[in-house]
């Protein structure tokens, strides 16, 4: 094991059971705190990789600073449909999120599981997106312009 590897700092998050009966019920996510170590080929391991950190950074800093209960979770199904992230706020499902390099077509996955679950908002952050746009209730937008406006702020969501 090289040195690198055996210092890197990771976190879990686990595929959900609660907020859907259709989830597999094993494995779950590795997370790594620093995203370089989450290195594949293209890229999108990288990618999600960032969105997980800056949800763990959202979901602790709320818990800290108002007292708010907040979850990440994966969806798998049996039926291998997958949702990269399910955001619960007080056990409700608050977001649904695929994160993607450049497609902008929301995958069926996604539209499952908004019409399933009914999420507070169901959303595809891509990097390379030329402009906002909403498909079949799925809000699709640009990465780096929904993490900068995550609410950090002190008063409740």
């Amino acid at each position: 094991m090289n040195f690198s590897r055996s210092c890197t700092s990771y976190f879990c998050y686990h595929r959900t059971r609660t907020v859907c009966r259709a989830a597999s019920e094993r494995t779950a996510g590795f997370i790594f705190f620093d995203c370089a170590a989450a290195y594949d080929d293209t890229g999108g391991a990288q990618l999600e990789n960032l969105v997980a950190c800056s949800l763990l950074k959202y979901a602790q800093f709320r818990k800290d600073a108002v007292g708010e209960s907040w979850e990440i979770f994966y969806l798998r199904d049996k039926e291998s449909r997958e949702v990269d992230f399910v955001v619960t706020f007080n056990r409700r499902v608050h977001w649904l999120i695929e994160v993607q390099a450049s497609d902008d077509n929301p995958s069926t996955s996604l539209r499952y599981y908004t019409e399933k679950l009914r999420p507070h908002q169901s959303l595809q952050l891509v990097l390379n997106l030329d402009r906002t746009q909403e498909k079949s209730g799925i809000k699709i937008l640009p990465l780096g312009k929904w993490l900068e406006e995550l609410p950090f702020e002190m008063n409740t969501t």
